[in-house]
């Protein structure tokens, strides 16, 4: 017990291990958003945040369990910026909705790692295709004006996230603005939204 509460330099034990696991994880996001998930390995990913690979090991499993904790960092952070959005009232449907995608697609395309991990190397990890279904889910539950409504907010979120997929693979030539707007029109034809 005193090994894993000692102080080393003044920080205690799980400071540094919470910092080390940061580190894994901001390496994560810098390899898979620029190299992908094929060359983020652990061996990568332990030279990029300049640690042993046994520091690797107290944090993670394997490579997958890493992938994944990075996929879900970008996605809580991308809904912490949705859910702000949403408590801040409407201002009509239309504007609900507007700033309600405007601040999913700038949280999630504004950096182009993340647009990369979210949007097309989401793709290539079978690790991460569970989490890619579950979070557009998620986000269309978000809006959804009654239970019932769920499948028609499904429906936008997956359309959404395709139209996304294009713009950021290049082949769809859509500005963010233009498909913030377009967005925003296909979604108030198509669904209710909780206002």
């Amino acid at each position: 017990m005193y090994a894993t509460t000692r102080s080393y330099a003044g920080v205690p034990a799980d400071e540094r291990k919470a910092d080390r696991r940061e580190r894994l994880l901001d390496s994560g996001l810098q390899l898979m958003g620029t190299d992908g998930v094929h060359q983020t390995t652990v061996r990568n990913v332990c030279a990029e945040a300049r640690l042993n690979p046994r520091y690797f090991y107290e944090s993670f499993t394997g490579i997958d369990e890493l992938l994944v904790a990075v996929f879900d960092r970008l996605v809580d952070e991308a809904a912490n910026k949705v859910t702000a959005v949403m408590a801040h009232g409407a201002d009509g449907r239309d504007g609900f909705v507007h700033r309600v995608i405007e601040a999913f697609v700038e949280s999630t395309t504004a950096d182009p790692r993340v647009a990369r991990v979210l949007y097309l190397e989401s793709y290539a990890s079978e690790a991460l295709h569970p989490r890619r279904f579950a979070t557009a889910r998620h986000f269309a539950y978000l809006v959804a004006a009654t239970p019932e409504d769920r499948l028609r907010a499904e429906f936008a979120a997956g359309g959404l996230v395709q139209l996304i997929v294009g713009m950021v693979s290049g082949s769809l030539p859509l500005t963010r603005a233009e498909l913030i707007h377009r967005c925003t029109e296909l979604t108030v034809a198509t669904m209710r939204v909780r206002t």
